[in-house]
């Protein structure tokens, strides 16, 4: 999270210095916890790695993703365009 902080904080100053844009993601999976609960850690575990891999296939090569809490991820779309 704090590595993430650091990205979405250097690329702010850049697109406000530089008339620039970018857009921020937010992705939660709701039920971790009852996933967790009901089928134990691993499970959830599991579930955490399937939204990470569908994240980072998703994403472009320019793009930064990151847990950012317990059932969440940030992505950052540098230079993203509404088409994006």
């Amino acid at each position: 999270m704090r590595t993430f902080d650091e990205v979405l904080a250097g690329e702010y100053a850049s697109a406000t210095s530089q008339g620039g844009r970018f857009a921020l993601l937010m992705v939660d999976i709701d039920g971790l916890r009852q996933i967790n609960e009901t089928y134990g850690y691993g499970t959830g575990n599991v579930a955490l790695k399937s939204v990470a891999e569908a994240v980072k296939r998703t994403i472009r090569a320019t793009d930064r993703a990151g847990r950012y809490g317990g059932d969440e991820f940030a992505i950052l779309l540098a230079g993203a365009t509404p088409e994006v």
